[in-house]
């Protein structure tokens, strides 16, 4: 079976993202070990990791990722900026170890300023210095996006040029169902799932997935706009949504919500909670 976690904050220490899945009764979590618009972040020390550690083990908690800064662009034509989001992907490849997650999850960057093909080969090359000389157990996690300006990687065809081209164990990739949604991939129904799910696996691999981010979107099918929803309150849907959660092919996968953070979060990991034990919930009427 999948674990269910969402997106939560380790403001006030590391250990805080533990405490706060355990409070929502979560298997899995996401947190930034950084703050996510800057590329600036203390040195993690022994003390500070064996505590988030402790209280991971304390709570139960079974696995949890890293989400990478969003400062990041592999394919930026400046130099400066591109140098440092290898150097900063590197470092949380080894912060992320040390704190023993099972992922980083990354946004690779935009190809403004230079064309896709040659955007998407900055990426690949980018991606080969970052994995250079890795022996940790965390994995780089390539996220689909939503695909609004020159947005790279929103299409199953460019995630799988990149496991492609470099072909390492290290590398895994991370399914948001709003932006592939967004980016032109239909979720509404069950079939409309499966097929986009078949899509997937024969372009990308379901081998190759190691979380998928559980969200609804504001925004319609190919708006490729990045607009997260409550689960069920979208232009998804319950019932693409609860196909996905419940897809064989899926339960080794861990589902993480990172719908809006307000008064119905709560209400979304219950509803994710019905949805997993098999029960087709809708919360709110379909029209």
């Amino acid at each position: 079976m999948p674990l269910l976690g969402a997106h939560v904050s380790a403001s006030g220490g590391l250990y805080r993202a533990a405490e706060e899945a355990a409070a929502l009764k979560l298997d899995s979590f996401q947190f930034f070990t950084r703050p996510p618009q800057t590329g600036r972040a203390p040195e993690i020390s022994e003390l500070e990791a064996e505590k988030f550690l402790s209280s991971c083990g304390k709570h139960g908690l079974k696995t949890w990722h890293v989400h990478a800064p969003y400062v990041i662009n592999l394919a930026s034509p400046e130099g400066r900026i591109r140098g440092n989001s290898i150097r900063l992907l590197r470092e949380e490849l080894e912060r992320a170890d040390r704190l023993k997650s099972r992922s980083v999850i990354a946004h690779v960057g935009s190809a403004a300023g230079n064309d896709r093909e040659t955007g998407m080969g900055m990426v690949i090359d980018g991606i080969r210095d970052i994995l250079r000389g890795y022996g940790g157990n965390a994995l780089f996690a390539v996220e689909t996006t939503a695909g609004s300006g020159h947005t790279l990687c929103s299409s199953f065809g460019e995630i799988a040029m990149i496991l492609r081209e470099i072909d390492s164990q290290k590398l895994a990739v991370c399914l948001d169902t709003a932006h592939v949604f967004a980016a032109g991939y239909g979720l509404e129904t069950q079939e409309e799932a499966s097929k986009t799910l078949g899509e997937f696996d024969g372009t990308v691999g379901i081998k190759n997935l190691i979380a998928v981010h559980l969200n609804d979107s504001r925004v319609g099918r190919g708006s490729r706009r990045d607009r997260h929803e409550h689960l069920g309150y979208g232009k998804i849907g319950s019932e693409g949504l609860f196909s996905l959660l419940n897809h064989r092919s899926l339960k080794d996968v861990d589902f993480i919500m990172e719908t809006p953070n307000d008064a119905r979060r709560k209400e979304d990991i219950a509803t994710a909670r019905r949805w997993l034990s098999g029960e087709m919930f809708f919360p709110i009427k379909k029209t």
